[in-house]
Formats: C-alpha cells, structure tokens, sequence
C-alpha cells in the first residue's frame, strides 16, 4: 500500500463533534511503503503476521490516545531487506528507526511500553505538561526525543515522567519546570537517562526535582535554578554528569549515598559548607571566562581537578585539589590558600596570561609551574611549600614578603621590592641565564645557591643580578655545563646586589677540583675566578730583571 496520509479515526474538536472511536487500521500480511499515519483518541493501529510497516512514519499527535498495537509476527526488515524475526511476540527494532513527523503532547497518563517502542520511534518534542498533571512511565522499551519537557507552560505542575530500570532515555535537552510557575515536576530516572543539556527549574520555580534512583544512571550538563534539587539515591550514578553552577546555594544537589560529579560555572556563585548537600565529591569544577567563584568557606574536594579561565575569589578560605590550572584567561585573589595535592609536576599551573594576587597569611602548596603572573601583597607572611618553576613573574609588593621552602628553579623574573626569603634549593634559569630580583633577597643556613658554568658571556653563566639588600647563608654550589672548563684567569661575577651584601656562605663548591679558584666578597657584588698559576708571575718577574741586566751591561 502507497499512500501520502492514512488517518486512523476523527479527533475531538468540541462538543459538536466528539470525535470517532474504535477505528482500526490492520496490518496483516502486506506491507506499507510509504504514508504518515495519523492516529486520532482510542484508534488503534493493529499489525499483524508478517505486515511489513518500515517505510511508514507516524504522526502521533496525542501519545495517550492513539495506540500502535503490535499482535504475533511483525516483519522487520533490515537495511539489506533481510528480515529481523521476533522472539516471544517482543519485536525488534528495525536497523533504521522509523521518524515521527510531529511532536508528542502528554496531557494525562501514559505508559511507554512495547509496541511503540518495536518500532523504534523517535521522537521530536515530547511535552508532559497539564495544569493537572500528566505522567509517562516508561517500562519496557527505550525512548528516544530530541527534547523532553516537563512542566512547559504557565501553570503546569505536579507532571512526571518516570524511566523504569533497564529503560533508556535518550533527549538533547531534558527540562523540569522550564517556565514561570511550573513547580512540583518531576522526572524520576530508575534507569538511564542520557541528555546532552538538563535544567532543573526556571527563575521563581519551586520544588522541581530531577530524582535519580539507585539503579539510575544520568548523564548531561545540569543547571539547577533556586529551590529545585537534584537528589541521588545510594548507588545513583552521576559520574559522567556535569553541573552548572547558576545558583547552587539554594539549587541542591542532596545525595543519599556518596557520587562523583564534574561542574561547570558560568555567572556568579558564592560557595558555602552545605553548598553541594551531602555525599558529594567534586571531581571536577570547570570555571568558564564568565565565570565567578566566591569562596566563603573551605572548598575541599581532593580528587577535584579546577580549570579557571574566570574568576576565583579567597575569603580567608581554602581551595583543596588535586590540581589546579588558572588558564590565561583566569584569575585568582584574596587571602587564603591554594592546595594541590596531587604528585604530578605543575600540580599549580599559572599558565601565561594568568594571575594570582594573594593577601597576606597566604600559601601554596602543591608544585609550581608559573608561566603568568603571581602577585604577594599584605604585611603577614606568605609561604610556597614545595618546589616552584618560574618561567613568568612573581610580584612581591613592597612592605610583603613571601618564603619558598623548597626549591626555587626557572628563569622567570621576581619584582616588586618586597622581601623574598629561600629556605632550600635556588638554580636560576632553566639553562645558564641572567635573572633579575627586585626585591632583597635573604638565603637561609638550609638554602644552597646553584650556579652553572658555560662560558664567560653573559647568559653563559646564572648571574642573580638583585636590586635590594641581600642577606647570604648556606652553601653556594658551582657547576660546568655543556663540555666547559674553566681556565686560569677566568672571573664569573654571579651575583649583584645594589644595595648591599651582608653574610657569608657557610660552605662553597667550585666546578672542579682545581685549588686555584677563589670567591671574592665585594659590598655589592661576589665573584668567582681562578687564579693566574704564580709560576706564570715569577717567569715573567725573570725575564723583565735578564732584560734590565743586559741594558746594564751595554
């Protein structure tokens, strides 16, 4: 049969025309190879033998009313015209689904459950919305929708949808609530859910709740609007989620048992304790660049990997990762600290572009890498607790201070005129370099200075060229690099300190064994040379006194 529109009974239109029932299009054993069926309220279309419904499209336009009835044998064909046989009356899905032509509207209770579903339908918009509440429970069989709204119009509330166990729903967007006053939706997941974008609730919405079941499995990029939830079961599985933090301190994510989830910011958001609700571990907060992240209490997640390109805002509080990225377009401020807990080189990246301005009684803790800029302001000290590569610059403001306790690499520059103490290891430059420190500089009893040799030109050699005071301690280590010895002669003046150098170093190791070298102390500067031989001076001293003789004896 070839046919452009098939319709199955006459809808309701009003009173005057109630609209036809029990019509019933057969399907026996033939086949419909083109045609969009229209199924108006309590008409059924009946398949039955081997009826082959594959080129045919349905307009489903009221999904409660309309019934696709599949009865014994449903032929359906593969791409290549092979049959796909059915077991057990259950029918397969052809290898291309069938399209619905039109959008689905629910307005009172369905149950997605079989016939439809041996299709393969796929939907485009499936709306559950009324005043009085519609509902669709989805049982046996898999729903697929471009869009699945719940709750679509002023006024519609207490509508469900409920994804039963071993039952997928697949939508681009799910949405709870979605307009002014729709409160009261829900969508129930026992099963899965796979969305691309999920919203639960809309401004001025109340008690819209996206409810995750233990056998339930959610996926999508969530934005939950003041008071409406999210709420996890134990054993509900959001770990391919993703949350957008709109408003989070009153939209909740509240979970029974303890999940993982990934989130995303975009506008303003102010973080408390309670923020996340309970059993949450934040694997991942991703801050895009108009994004702002005030921190008002302790953020603590220590598997969570935090990517700024916005903003983050210190309140006296922590932020407690496994690593934390600041791109180059992020920025990060206040007082508080910075913790990285992960073993990984740069579990603090600054990349360029980036900045970190930090009060005082502030820390960092987990391994540097600074490409951008990182700034120390306010009179209380300000700690970096383990090893540090800067490559970019580091600000310590006038009348601060900032401590590193582990070592001090990278050719990155320090500015400001604050004070800036090294407890351990400092090797400047990533290869022989010139580096500059506005600030005074004071080396502790524990820090060893590390100087590489590779010839005499500038950049051949580490040279700490520092504008302020500086305040000498621990050892100074010298050593070749590149194949380069030093010769008799040779003066290495690495380091300059324009307004003064007090102290001494506590021990000194030269590049080799040669016992001609020798450090020389100046007020502002120290060098390192190694003698001329003295045999090299007395021949000379000979040979100007045989000179002297010979003039003589003429």
């Amino acid at each position: 049969m070839t046919a452009n529109t098939i319709s199955v009974g006459q809808p309701f239109e009003d009173v005057n025309r109630p609209g036809n029932i029990g019509n019933i299009f057969q399907a026996l054993n033939g086949s419909v190879t083109n045609g969009t069926f229209s199924i108006a309220q309590n008409n059924i279309v009946e398949v039955q033998g081997t009826a082959d419904l594959t080129g045919a499209t349905f307009e489903l336009a009221a999904l409660s009313d309309g019934r696709v009835v599949g009865i014994s044998d449903l032929l359906v064909t593969n791409n290549d015209g092979s049959p796909s046989n059915p077991d057990d009356g259950l029918f397969e899905p052809p290898s291309t689904p069938v399209a619905l032509t039109t959008n689905a509207q629910v307005t009172e209770n369905v149950t997605w459950n079989g016939p439809e579903a041996t299709l393969n339908v796929t939907l485009g918009d499936l709306t559950v919305g009324d005043s009085v509440g519609g509902r669709v429970l989805t049982q046996n069989a898999d729903l697929v929708a471009d869009s699945v709204v719940v709750g679509a119009s002023d006024g519609h509330s207490s509508n469900q949808i409920a994804v039963g166990q071993g039952v997928r729903l697949r939508a681009e967007t799910v949405q709870v609530g979605a307009v002014a006053n729709a409160n009261d939706n829900i969508v129930q997941v026992n099963g899965e859910v796979d969305a691309d974008q999920v919203n639960v609730g809309a401004a001025g919405n109340t008690g819209n709740e996206y409810r995750i079941g233990s056998t339930g499995y959610a996926t999508g990029l969530f934005t939950i609007a003041q008071g409406n939830k999210v709420q996890i079961a134990s054993g509900g599985d959001i770990s391919d989620a993703r949350f957008d933090l709109v408003d989070f301190t009153n939209g909740r994510i509240d979970a029974q048992g303890f999940v993982d989830t990934q989130t995303r910011l975009d506008d303003t958001f102010n973080f408390t304790r309670n923020t996340l609700g309970n059993n949450v571990n934040l694997t991942s907060l991703e801050i895009e660049d108009t994004g702002r992240l005030r921190v008002l209490d302790d953020l603590v997640y220590s598997d969570m990997k935090l990517v700024n390109d916005g903003r983050i805002d210190l309140f006296n509080s922590a932020v407690l990762a496994d690593s934390i990225t600041n791109q180059s377009g992020g920025e990060i401020r206040g007082s508080g600290d910075l913790i990285a807990n992960g073993s990984q080189d740069g579990a603090i990246t600054n990349e360029a572009g980036g900045t970190i301005l930090l009060g005082g009684f502030s820390t960092i803790s987990g391994d540097v890498v600074n490409e951008g800029v990182i700034t120390f302001s306010g009179v209380g000290p300000n700690n970096v607790l383990d090893e540090i590569e800067n490559n970019g610059t580091i600000q310590v403001l006038d009348g601060s201070g900032v401590t590193f306790q582990d070592e001090y690499t990278g050719a990155g520059v320090i500015e400001g005129g604050g004070l800036v103490q090294f407890v351990s290891g400092v090797s400047v430059g990533n290869s022989p370099a010139e580096v500059t420190f506005d600030a005074d500089v004071s080396l502790f009893s524990t820090t060893v200075l590390n100087i590489e040799l590779a010839g005499l030109g500038t950049n051949e050699f580490d040279a700490l060229l520092i504008e302020g005071e500086t305040i000498l301690g621990g050892d100074l280590v010298f050593s070749y690099l590149d194949g380069y010895l030093a010769n008799p002669g040779d003066e290495f003046i690495f380091l300059v300190s324009d307004e003064g150098i007090t102290g001494t170093f506590e021990n000194v190791v030269f590049a080799d064994s040669n016992p001609d070298w020798e450090l020389v102390y100046n007020t502002n500067s120290l060098t390192a040379r190694i003698v001329p031989e003295p045999a090299t001076g007395s021949l000379l001293l000979l040979a100007g006194l045989s000179a002297m003789w010979r003039r003589t004896r003429r």
